[in-house]
């Protein structure tokens, strides 16, 4: 029965530690991402959409087509809406 409640504590405290570091990594304090960065990635991102559009709507992963809806209409680009307006994925 000792075996038994050293394994039990021994889980517990490595439970609390695990997260307790999980807590601390995802509330750490880190640089905020500068604008330009983040403008960047977005013009590469919807670059490589249009490239890859044929590839896309042969893609019936509705999570894909949520996020790409989502993102059209946050950001209101027309490059976006265009697409995703005349696939019948959306209908």
């Amino acid at each position: 029965m000792r075996w038994f409640k050293r394994i039990v504590v021994s889980l517990m405290v490595l439970s609390g530690g695990f997260y307790a570091y999980h807590y601390w990594q995802n509330n750490r304090p880190v640089e905020t991402v500068a604008i330009d960065d983040v403008k960047a990635s977005y013009e590469k991102s919807v670059n490589w959409a249009l490239q890859n559009r044929e590839q896309l709507f042969n893609n019936h992963n509705t999570m894909l087509w949520w996020m790409l809806q989502q993102t059209a209409e946050a950001t209101g680009d027309i490059r976006l809406k265009e697409p995703l307006k005349n696939s019948s994925k959306m209908r």
